[in-house]
């Protein structure tokens, strides 16, 4: 059964030293963490560390991005669709309770079709209310999820 864990940037970087999109890094992150009230570094294990997250925090948002174009899941090798299935539904019912809603824009395609199509799968599977806008000029898609507390 896969755990989410909320780690220091220090643990998150040792697992996920080199994301695919500079804008997951730490090193990123951490030069703009004033733009959200808390970084929260998210990972998600079961026997080994599956999947990764780094949501920024304000009055309203869990966000990833929180100062960037596009962000998501980080990951190291293939990860199977019921990984990040598993992953949408830690991370729905950690931002449920905090009270907040969830924003992702996920990169564009180009960069990894699969992790695009995994992601919107596994929150749609989940059967929340979201938004879903693409936009084709730059490849983004961007999921809105409306939680509720």
């Amino acid at each position: 059964m896969m755990e989410i864990l909320k780690v220091t940037s220090n643990e998150f970087k040792q697992i996920y030293p080199s994301p695919v999109s500079l804008f997951n890094s730490v090193a990123f992150v951490e030069l703009n963490k004033y733009k959200c009230v808390e970084v929260h570094y998210l990972l998600f294990k079961d026997k080994k560390f599956r999947l990764g997250i780094i949501l920024g925090e304000n009055h309203e948002f869990f966000m990833a991005p929180f100062s960037a174009s596009y962000s998501g899941f980080c990951y190291n090798t293939n990860v199977g669709i019921q990984y990040y299935n598993d992953a949408a539904k830690l991370i729905v019912d950690y931002v449920k309770m905090k009270g907040k809603k969830l924003k992702i824009t996920m990169a564009p395609t180009i960069y990894d079709s699969t992790d695009a199509a995994k992601t919107l799968n596994a929150f749609m599977g989940i059967l929340i209310p979201i938004i879903i806008i693409y936009l084709s000029v730059s490849g983004h898609l961007l999921v809105v999820s409306t939680l509720q507390p």
